[in-house]
């Protein structure tokens, strides 16, 4: 230890030991992993069911300012989710390609991860009310607990939307050409004001809510024609 540590003081020494003794220890070991592995999976069964991640933690409510972070972030998935359906539904027009329509098969499925979204950002919004929070944390509770819920929205239609097209193409319908101009234009506009969502949930900036705002009148104004 003395040729290792050379004119080192003392707490040096033990620093320099502690690691010569892990590195060992570790080499020794290593030949043992795969029993000490079979010997844990005979204690810890790991089972055949889907492990389930927590996407929202529970020991990060006693500090507000991170757990409304947190918050954001598993609504911007959310929101990704819900979008990536109604994209899935709208394009059962004229772009159901194979690919699409594999995607319709799973939207029952992607629905009820988007209803488990809102059910957990909902909870853990409201265990977060009873905590102490300052009179703007309380606000953007609110706030978010009302994005949640058209986020929700958002994917409810996606069905409506599927089984509206269904029935027109089944009844041989088809769109006049500008009718359908402007159905593309609606679709472009939504597919805008998502991504533009997504980028004001992750970063807020005049540019991007002046973008939304205008991209919200544009989307009324088409569905108004």
């Amino acid at each position: 230890m003395e040729y290792i540590s050379g004119d080192g003081d003392l707490p040096r020494k033990i620093a320099n030991a502690h690691t010569i003794f892990n590195v060992f220890t570790t080499l020794i070991l290593l030949p043992f992993i795969p029993l000490f592995a079979k010997i844990c999976e005979k204690i810890i069964p790991s089972g055949n069911g889907k492990v389930k991640f927590q996407k929202l933690e529970p020991h990060l409510l006693d500090t507000p300012e991170i757990a409304l972070s947190q918050t954001v972030t598993a609504l911007r998935k959310m929101l990704k989710k819900a979008w990536k359906m109604v994209d899935c539904a709208l394009k059962t027009y004229n772009q159901n390609d194979e690919i699409n329509q594999k995607r319709v098969k799973n939207l029952e499925e992607k629905e009820a991860r988007v209803d488990l979204y809102q059910h957990d950002i909902t909870n853990y919004l409201s265990e977060l009310m009873s905590r102490s929070l300052t009179h703007e944390q309380a606000l953007r509770i609110s706030k978010l607990i009302h994005c949640t819920n058209d986020a929700e929205r958002i994917g409810d239609h996606t069905a409506i939307i599927v089984n509206m097209i269904s029935t027109f193409l089944e009844n041989k319908g088809k769109l006049s050409d500008a009718c359908e101009t402007e159905f593309m234009n609606l679709h472009r506009a939504l597919a805008d004001q998502a991504r533009c969502t997504l980028d004001l949930l992750e970063r807020v900036s005049r540019k991007q809510l002046a973008r939304a705002s205008a991209l919200e009148q544009q989307v009324r104004h088409l569905c108004d024609d």
